[in-house]
Protein backbone atom coordinates (compact mmCIF):
# COMPACT_ATOMS: atom_id res chain seq x y z
CA UNK A 1 0.00 0.00 0.00
CA UNK A 2 1.27 3.45 -0.90
CA UNK A 3 0.13 6.83 0.36
CA UNK A 4 0.52 10.45 -0.70
CA UNK A 5 -0.04 13.12 1.96
CA UNK A 6 -0.18 16.90 1.59
CA UNK A 7 -0.54 19.24 4.58
CA UNK A 8 -0.99 22.99 4.49
CA UNK A 9 -1.95 25.81 6.84
CA UNK A 10 -2.90 29.40 6.06
CA UNK A 11 -4.17 32.46 7.90
CA UNK A 12 -7.03 34.51 6.53
CA UNK A 13 -5.73 38.07 5.92
CA UNK A 14 -6.82 40.68 8.53
CA UNK A 15 -8.86 38.09 10.49
CA UNK A 16 -7.82 35.88 13.42
CA UNK A 17 -8.79 32.75 11.46
CA UNK A 18 -6.48 29.91 10.53
CA UNK A 19 -7.39 27.11 8.08
CA UNK A 20 -5.47 23.83 7.90
CA UNK A 21 -6.02 21.10 5.33
CA UNK A 22 -4.76 17.53 5.10
CA UNK A 23 -5.17 15.67 1.82
CA UNK A 24 -4.43 11.94 1.72
CA UNK A 25 -4.52 9.63 -1.31
CA UNK A 26 -4.16 5.93 -0.50
CA UNK A 27 -3.20 3.56 -3.28
CA UNK A 28 -4.41 0.13 -2.16
CA UNK A 29 -2.35 -3.00 -2.74
CA UNK A 30 -3.13 -5.31 -5.63
CA UNK A 31 -4.78 -8.66 -4.94
CA UNK A 32 -6.13 -11.75 -6.69
CA UNK A 33 -8.84 -14.31 -6.04
CA UNK A 34 -7.82 -17.13 -3.71
CA UNK A 35 -9.50 -20.37 -2.72
CA UNK A 36 -9.12 -21.77 0.80
CA UNK A 37 -9.04 -25.57 1.15
CA UNK A 38 -9.37 -27.25 4.52
CA UNK A 39 -7.00 -29.97 5.69
CA UNK A 40 -9.83 -32.52 5.24
CA UNK A 41 -10.33 -31.58 1.56
CA UNK A 42 -6.73 -32.02 0.42
CA UNK A 43 -4.63 -35.01 1.39
CA UNK A 44 -1.38 -33.08 1.61
CA UNK A 45 0.70 -32.13 4.65
CA UNK A 46 0.30 -28.44 5.53
CA UNK A 47 -0.92 -26.14 8.31
CA UNK A 48 -4.03 -26.96 10.35
CA UNK A 49 -6.00 -23.99 8.91
CA UNK A 50 -5.62 -25.33 5.37
CA UNK A 51 -4.03 -24.22 2.11
CA UNK A 52 -4.67 -21.12 -0.01
CA UNK A 53 -4.52 -21.46 -3.79
CA UNK A 54 -4.45 -18.44 -6.13
CA UNK A 55 -7.12 -18.63 -8.84
CA UNK A 56 -5.79 -15.64 -10.80
CA UNK A 57 -2.34 -14.23 -11.49
CA UNK A 58 -1.03 -12.40 -8.45
CA UNK A 59 -1.94 -8.71 -8.36
CA UNK A 60 -4.47 -8.72 -11.19
CA UNK A 61 -7.12 -6.77 -9.21
CA UNK A 62 -6.96 -3.49 -7.37
CA UNK A 63 -9.37 -1.24 -5.52
CA UNK A 64 -9.84 2.39 -6.54
CA UNK A 65 -7.61 5.05 -5.00
CA UNK A 66 -9.05 6.44 -1.75
CA UNK A 67 -9.04 10.25 -1.53
CA UNK A 68 -9.71 12.06 1.75
CA UNK A 69 -9.65 15.76 2.70
CA UNK A 70 -9.62 16.82 6.37
CA UNK A 71 -10.02 20.47 7.42
CA UNK A 72 -9.49 22.45 10.62
CA UNK A 73 -10.79 25.99 11.01
CA UNK A 74 -9.69 27.99 14.09
CA UNK A 75 -10.81 31.39 15.33
CA UNK A 76 -8.71 33.01 18.08
CA UNK A 77 -9.99 35.82 20.27
CA UNK A 78 -7.51 37.65 22.52
CA UNK A 79 -8.82 38.89 25.87
CA UNK A 80 -6.02 40.79 27.58
CA UNK A 81 -3.35 38.20 28.41
CA UNK A 82 -5.74 35.32 27.72
CA UNK A 83 -6.78 33.60 24.50
CA UNK A 84 -10.00 31.86 23.58
CA UNK A 85 -9.74 29.60 20.53
CA UNK A 86 -12.79 28.01 18.92
CA UNK A 87 -12.15 25.34 16.30
CA UNK A 88 -13.96 22.95 14.03
CA UNK A 89 -12.50 19.74 12.58
CA UNK A 90 -14.12 18.30 9.47
CA UNK A 91 -12.94 14.81 8.61
CA UNK A 92 -13.60 13.54 5.06
CA UNK A 93 -14.93 16.98 4.08
CA UNK A 94 -16.02 15.93 0.57
CA UNK A 95 -17.81 12.88 2.05
CA UNK A 96 -16.40 10.24 -0.30
CA UNK A 97 -17.27 6.62 0.39
CA UNK A 98 -14.49 4.51 -1.11
CA UNK A 99 -13.93 0.82 -0.47
CA UNK A 100 -10.67 0.28 1.42
CA UNK A 101 -10.74 -3.53 1.74
CA UNK A 102 -12.52 -6.32 -0.15
CA UNK A 103 -13.09 -10.03 0.31
CA UNK A 104 -10.48 -12.05 -1.63
CA UNK A 105 -11.73 -15.60 -1.07
CA UNK A 106 -13.62 -17.27 -3.89
CA UNK A 107 -16.53 -18.09 -4.11
CA UNK A 108 -17.47 -16.78 -0.65
CA UNK A 109 -16.46 -16.57 3.00
CA UNK A 110 -18.66 -17.48 5.95
CA UNK A 111 -18.26 -15.23 8.98
CA UNK A 112 -18.74 -16.25 12.59
CA UNK A 113 -22.13 -14.50 12.66
CA UNK A 114 -23.51 -16.83 9.97
CA UNK A 115 -23.23 -14.19 7.25
CA UNK A 116 -21.97 -15.26 3.83
CA UNK A 117 -19.94 -12.67 1.92
CA UNK A 118 -19.48 -13.21 -1.84
CA UNK A 119 -16.16 -12.79 -3.60
CA UNK A 120 -15.04 -9.14 -3.97
CA UNK A 121 -17.59 -7.90 -1.42
CA UNK A 122 -16.52 -4.76 0.47
CA UNK A 123 -15.16 -5.51 3.95
CA UNK A 124 -14.30 -1.93 4.96
CA UNK A 125 -15.32 1.46 3.60
CA UNK A 126 -14.06 4.97 4.18
CA UNK A 127 -15.44 6.67 7.29
CA UNK A 128 -18.23 9.21 6.60
CA UNK A 129 -17.93 12.95 7.16
CA UNK A 130 -17.44 13.82 10.82
CA UNK A 131 -17.58 17.30 12.34
CA UNK A 132 -16.14 18.12 15.76
CA UNK A 133 -16.46 21.56 17.37
CA UNK A 134 -14.39 22.52 20.40
CA UNK A 135 -12.54 25.26 22.15
CA UNK A 136 -9.44 26.12 24.19
CA UNK A 137 -9.00 28.76 26.84
CA UNK A 138 -5.38 29.71 27.45
CA UNK A 139 -4.64 31.79 30.54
Amino acid sequence: EQEFTLLGTSRVPKLPIRVSALYVAQFPPRYAAIRQFSSETLDFPFEAEGRQVRLEPMGIRTLPVVHELDLRIEYTLRLGGQRLTVYSDVRNAVNRAGVVESQERYPFIATGAGTILPFDAPLAVQAPRQIVVGGRWTF
